[in-house]
């Protein structure tokens, strides 16, 4: 029996180990910018304080509503009376105990400064929401380049190693040439040169890759692994629906940007006129209720109630000119929020246009690049071919190697600037942020999780 139960913990415990290889022999999720996108949201800290930020930013309006309706308080004393009341020569102490209880209710009627107040408080709660959004269209704009740089980096590391490789072989072929009394020191030299910067390059590309991933992962606060590759079926290069003209207009009527300093622009606004409402008089309703015990030395047993109701007026006379001053500091914050929508108009006109001919631009320099490429192949064909004819050396090899690595890098990162400039230009004119990530995910290879 003892035997039968040690085997069944031996094969329990074997069950598990491999249970444990299995899980770490599975390949790791591929991450692909929609799931970094919904990471990026629940973890990224400065997207977290504009949440934090929004949540606040929404309640002064409850509050103003608030100081608009009735207002009821109650307040309670209880006092224990010691005193001496002295006539000529006789002392007669008294101690006794009184309390006192009132309820009042006050109905504001006529406050200019409390009206100014909801209506300032309604724009800050939508500049809150607005400014939510500007935080959305940050991280969709951190995110999709921390995302195309390890993308990029990975494709460098790649370009590179395939460079390395031939110029290990060139240089193996240059070494036994030169035993074999058919090349020259010179070869030798120049492929031990090439595969020195070679090397330089990879360690320089998996630094690059190292903190791009690092970046990336701080975003979406999880390891990253593999990403979803670039598909190149998918990236379609057509031309723009509309105009530059035609993108401007509609950044002014939707951008984000905008839509804050306009929002802005408005709170300043009413803030002039609630500092100019310090000059106004104030009406209130005010209903009151009193029960007292014990409030009259002359008879401290006694008590009464009283019911107040009735119009409490009040008129500012005379404030030593602090309403005066608060008007100007108003004004002159309000000159200043006017100027800030200025500016951030002339910018969002030029962060339009620079976007809108990275766009237009990007898709020729793809093309010229495509080109190239190909170029670079039909010349690294050539010079093999002329290798083999004895027209050629080894050197030109690693000349069309190296202009083939070049290509295909800068290809790439033609690539990944344009998906960039064309999210830049679709959240300039107001598309949400998440649309915006749809967008450019539909142009990736997603593989299987």
């Amino acid at each position: 029996m003892l035997l039968i139960r040690t085997a069944c913990v031996g094969l329990a415990l074997v069950a598990c180990l491999l249970k444990g290889a299995l899980l770490q022999a599975q390949p790791a999720p591929v991450l692909d910018l929609q799931t970094a996108w919904d990471a990026a949201r629940a973890q990224d800290p400065a997207y977290q304080v504009a949440l934090a930020a929004r949540r606040a930013g929404v309640e002064p309006e409850a509050q103003a509503f608030a100081a608009m309706l009735p207002n009821v308080s109650f307040t309670s004393s209880y006092n224990q009376v010691d005193l001496q009341q002295k006539l000529g020569s006789v002392t007669t102490p008294y101690s006794y105990p009184t309390n006192n209880n009132a309820v009042v209710a006050r109905q504001p009627l006529w406050r200019k400064s409390q009206s100014v107040q909801y209506a300032q408080s309604r724009f800050q709660s939508q500049a809150a929401q607005a400014q939510e959004l500007l935080a959305g269209v940050d991280l969709s704009q951190r995110l999709s380049a921390a995302y195309f740089d390890l993308l990029f980096s990975q494709d460098v590391i790649r370009f590179t190693d395939a460079l390395l490789i031939a110029s290990q072989g060139q240089l193996k072929a240059a070494r036994r040439g030169f035993e074999a009394g058919q090349g020259t020191r010179t070869d030798i030299d120049e492929a031990q040169a090439r595969l020195d910067m070679a090397q330089a390059q990879m360690l320089q590309a998996r630094q690059q890759s190292s903190y791009a991933r690092q970046q990336l992962e701080a975003i979406v606060g999880r390891t990253v692994q593999d990403l979803a590759p670039l598909a190149l079926e998918a990236l379609i290069a057509q031309p723009l629906e509309v105009n530059v003209e035609g993108w401007i207009a509609l950044a002014v009527e939707h951008s984000p940007d905008l839509r804050f300093a306009q929002l802005r622009l408005s709170v300043a606004e009413q803030e002039v006129a609630k500092a100019q409402a310090g000059h106004h008089p104030t009406l209130d309703a005010v209903a009151q209720y009193t029960l007292s015990n014990g409030e009259t030395m002359g008879s401290p047993s006694s008590g009464y109630q009283s019911s107040q109701i009735g119009l409490q007026f009040s008129l500012p006379i005379y404030a030593g000119g602090a309403i005066t001053s608060a008007v100007r500091q108003a004004l002159a914050l309000l000159e200043r929020e006017q100027q800030v929508q200025l500016q951030t108009r002339t910018a969002l006109e030029l962060q339009v246009r620079r976007e809108y001919y990275n766009s237009t631009e990007g898709v020729l320099r793809v093309q010229a690049l495509e080109q190239a490429l190909q170029s670079a192949l039909q010349l690294l064909a050539s010079s093999r071919k002329g290798v083999l004819a004895g027209s050629r050396t080894q050197t030109d090899v690693l000349n069309a190697l190296q202009r083939e690595a070049e290509a295909r890098r800068d290809l790439a990162q033609a690539r990944y600037q344009l998906l960039i400039a064309r999210q830049k230009l679709r959240t300039l004119c107001g598309v949400p942020p998440e649309q915006a990530i749809a967008t450019t995910q539909s142009q990736l290879l997603v593989m299987p999780h």
